[in-house]
């Protein structure tokens, strides 16, 4: 939040999971008005990645079975 309020641009991407399982993410941050930098920095990162593209597992499922991953498709949602 530091950077929100200094007025700093900052872009933030996934870069990893912990032990826990949890992820990790790396904020990059640049001096006034650089945002197309960033952009194309986080750009580079992710073409040479590809955590941008993981999903976590599912939390296990009541009863202690092992969850399900994520499905990487989208999901549509009824009004």
């Amino acid at each position: 939040a530091p950077f929100d309020f200094a007025g700093n641009p900052t872009i933030t991407l996934p870069s990893g999971i912990d032990a826990a399982g949890l992820p990790l993410s790396l904020q990059l941050v640049g001096p006034h008005v650089s945002e197309a930098l960033l952009c194309r920095a986080g750009h580079a990162f992710q073409q040479r990645t590809d955590w941008h593209a993981r999903r976590p597992p599912e939390p296990s499922a009541p009863g202690g079975g092992p969850g399900k991953p994520f499905s990487s498709k989208p999901v549509k949602l009824e009004a």
